[in-house]
């Protein structure tokens, strides 16, 4: 085992050295990453409760799909979470996963190795997986049911017993997140402010494990945690001391003024990212011709002004790659991260391009227009922050049926109608062009997911 960990060293210094080449060379984002949970990499509807993560034959041949993708398309690094648990560690921690499941983990990590893709294993810190070890120790929690406190010493025990488990398996690193439940607010800790707290938590788990497994890569995401304070800034710089580079998810810094983001990325010896613009999280119990809506040159101004503040990470949530336009988004973004300042719709047309393969020019035209043109007619309506992920249904925790279509609700009739026909006008493009496109299977796919949307929207003015 010894052998192999050090070959995958030698890889990825060599990785290293070339992200830094390439940096150097355009304006590419040294860290590029997609990332999700193993609910949203699969491209099947999942019934029941978020999150599922099965990992079967048919995971895994997801998983090669999506990493064949970042492979060609730019991206470099991947996150996944579940593949030990979705809410509950159990008691003995290392039962979570079975003789077959620990190998399908390995085939996944293999496969994503071998198209040289860094893999990163999602990671809660004292919080989220914690439920059932709580219930079992109450005394590790003192004010929050579903977060154990880091003042309490055997909670830290349980929390490294989870770490060492996790890092039996060769995962290039870890995202950690600690503040998706919120955090603890006992006498020993509220002296903390919110982001010295998540600031502590995080550098702590980081000395822990880079002491043991040095040369890790560690991702802080900052899921539940704003970095709006100003002053909590001397907190993160002493925190990016310790780790491999920090996410500021929905860009936050920016709700503390003008040029506190840019502060915040010089501030830091590690580099310092967000979610690349906009992205679509794609619902898990939903047929996937049930929506299109692409996120392509919508995120571009917001990808360069990232980059222009010192932004060299960015993450860019997964969606489904058995919906078109998800297919098409996650080309387009990987070809944008690697290339910032390159030329933008020329990337729209390669990504439109491999994806539904063309046979002539005049094809190849107006699958750009449809997709643009979807793409203008919901940004062009709805409301949608610049940055962040937005849920297309009801979100993570709706357990409504049928699941509703929650992003036409964030438009007014008059919006929606707009939305609605310019939806049409795709589809009416697209029938004239239908019978130039090679993937023919995405092709009919394509008309269906327009038809549903179309249907949908004006089912709500009924």
């Amino acid at each position: 085992m010894s052998i192999i960990n050090s070959a995958y060293s030698a890889i990825y210094n060599g990785i290293e050295l070339i992200l830094l080449q390439e940096e150097w060379m355009t304006a590419a984002f040294v860290h590029r990453t997609l990332l999700g949970w193993i609910s949203e990499f699969v491209n099947r509807p999942l019934p029941g409760v978020w999150p599922q993560i099965p990992l079967d034959d048919e995971t895994i041949g997801d998983f090669e799909d999506y990493f064949d993708l970042c492979r060609d398309c730019g991206y470099n690094e991947v996150v996944i979470w579940g593949f030990f648990v979705d809410r509950r560690w159990p008691i003995d921690v290392a039962s979570c996963v079975d003789e077959e499941r620990r190998e399908r983990i390995y085939r996944v990590l293999e496969a994503g190795h071998v198209r040289g893709l860094e893999i990163h294993s999602g990671l809660g810190l004292y919080s989220w997986g914690f439920d059932a070890i709580i219930e079992t120790h109450p005394e590790l929690s003192r004010t929050n049911r579903v977060v154990m406190c880091p003042s309490v010493p055997e909670a830290r025990e349980w929390m490294e017993r989870v770490v060492d488990f996790v890092m039996e398996f060769p995962f290039d690193g870890l995202n950690m997140q600690s503040a998706d439940n919120g955090r603890c607010e006992c006498e020993d800790c509220k002296e903390l402010s919110t982001i010295a707290y998540h600031a502590r938590l995080n550098a702590g788990a980081a000395r822990y494990i880079h002491g043991r497994w040095p040369g890790k890569r560690l991702i802080v995401d900052n899921w539940g945690c704003p970095f709006s304070d100003p002053e909590g800034l001397s907190y993160l710089a002493a925190m990016g001391k310790d780790v491999g580079y920090v996410i500021d998810h929905n860009n936050s810094a920016s709700e503390a003024g003008e040029g506190f983001r840019r502060r915040l990325a010089q501030a830091l010896d590690c580099p310092f990212g967000t979610l690349a613009g906009r992205s679509v999280w794609p619902p898990q119990r939903w047929p996937r011709h049930r929506w299109f809506l692409p996120t392509t040159l919508v995120n571009v101004e917001y990808v360069k002004g990232l980059y222009a503040d010192g932004g060299r990470a960015a993450e860019q949530f997964v969606t489904s790659l058995a919906n078109p336009s998800g297919e098409v988004t996650l080309r387009f973004m990987g070809k944008l991260l690697a290339d910032v300042e390159g030329d933008a719709e020329g990337m729209l047309r390669a990504a439109v391009k491999e994806t539904y393969e063309p046979r002539d020019e005049v094809t190849l035209d107006g699958l750009v227009e449809v997709v643009r043109d979807a793409e203008e007619a919901y940004f062009g309506n709805a409301d949608v922050p610049e940055v962040g992920l937005f849920y297309v249904d009801g979100g993570l925790t709706c357990e409504q049926e049928p699941n509703p279509a929650v992003y036409l609700e964030r438009m007014s009739e008059g919006e929606r109608k707009d939305y609605a026909r310019g939806i049409a006008e795709c589809a009416a493009i697209f029938a004239k062009i239908e019978d130039g496109i090679g993937q023919r299977g995405k092709a009919e796919l394509t008309a269906r997911c327009l038809q549903t949307v179309r249907e949908e929207a004006e089912r709500l003015e009924r």
